[in-house]
């Protein structure tokens, strides 16, 4: 069975009614849902898990699809692991990243508003397909892990390091 996970940040909370459309989504035969949010008020089903937190790193490891909010750092873990994500964008920048993971073609996004259960349903419905999104988030994975980042941000702060006066 595919794993949804869904988080949203712990800055703000998701409006009123999206965790419980997002737990009505999918059926049970569709995929297992992990939802990391206190915000909950749902109806137990079998197949839905709601938390007041999660290991996130530890499921995107598993999931098929995230729902986040769009924080960088969600965004850059799904893509990271070739998870396409599903943003559904509260504030600050999250907006933009929606736009960007769109326009790159590794995840959908819904504005807040517009995350009714069918809509939630149609995009977790596409993400989780073995389709464009799932090759295009595979493909951002693979270039974050060839480029290294940590290796290569270590390597340019020792440069900067040597090449600076000291602070006095």
């Amino acid at each position: 069975m595919p794993l949804v996970y869904a988080a949203f940040g712990s800055q703000i909370a998701p409006p009123a009614g999206l965790v419980t459309a997002l737990a009505n989504a999918l059926g049970a035969g569709e995929a297992d849902v992990v939802i990391a949010s206190s915000d909950a008020d749902l109806s137990p089903q079998p197949h839905v898990v709601c938390v007041s937190w999660a290991p996130q790193l530890a499921l995107l490891g598993r999931a098929r699809a995230m729902v986040t909010h769009g924080g960088a750092n969600s965004v850059a873990e799904c893509l990271a692991r070739g998870v396409p994500p599903l943003v559904v964008p509260l504030g600050a920048d999250q907006p933009l990243q929606a736009y960007l993971v769109e326009r790159a073609g590794a995840g959908l996004a819904l504005a807040p508003e517009a995350a009714t259960e069918d809509a939630l349903a149609a995009a977790l419905r596409a993400l989780l397909a073995d389709g464009p999104h799932r090759r295009r988030a595979a493909d951002i994975g693979q270039s974050y892990a060839a480029a290294d980042g940590s290796r290569t941000l270590a390597r340019h702060l020792a440069d900067v390091a040597r090449t600076r006066e000291p602070i006095r």
